[in-house]
């Protein structure tokens, strides 16, 4: 367009934004003592005391292990403080299962073969829904894919924590 624009909500005499997009960064699995208890708190000594990986603008921390033949995803965000310096409630929309995630607060998770020609999508909403989708090569999700997979949320007025359990196994029947 000839007219730029940039639009925001709560800010006034916003003059200039910057975007910037990554690449999707490779998790390493570290080897876990003992398998994590999926309640969605982040228990001392169950976890790495450091984070995999850990996402600046929204300080949301993930961390990554393995134990047996199972891997563990943990992630945490802190509540959001808005403008005048609340704490913000969750957003607890009863979504049903495999519904358009792109509305609601959730911690998605993707995990993709070596080529990326295969990923799984997977997803915990701050109300404990789940979805789950494998994507191939046309990039068109498939819902009716049902991976065996646990998850746990606690969403309460100090952070989002959610905690997954993987199955190696529903990877390697993949392909």
């Amino acid at each position: 367009t000839d007219k730029p624009w940039l639009y925001t909500s709560w800010y006034q005499g916003l003059r200039q934004a910057t975007l910037t997009l990554g690449e999707p960064q490779a998790l390493r699995f570290a080897p876990l003592a003992t398998a994590p208890s999926l309640d969605g708190r982040l228990a001392d000594g169950e976890w790495p005391a450091e984070p995999t990986a850990t996402l600046t603008a929204s300080k949301s921390r993930f961390y990554c292990g393995q134990q047996g033949q199972v891997l563990y995803l943990a992630a945490t965000r802190p509540s959001i403080i808005d403008r005048l310096g609340k704490t913000m409630k969750w957003n607890p929309r009863a979504a049903p299962a495999d519904s358009i995630i792109d509305r609601d607060e959730g911690c998605e998770f993707y995990l993709s073969d070596a080529s990326q020609s295969l990923v799984v999508h997977l997803a915990v909403l701050v109300n404990g829904a789940r979805y789950d989708a494998l994507v191939k090569d046309d990039g068109k999700p498939n819902l009716k894919w049902n991976g065996d997979w646990q998850s746990a949320v606690v969403a309460d007025s100090t952070a989002f924590t959610v905690e997954v359990a993987i199955p190696l196994a529903m990877l390697t029947e993949l392909g």
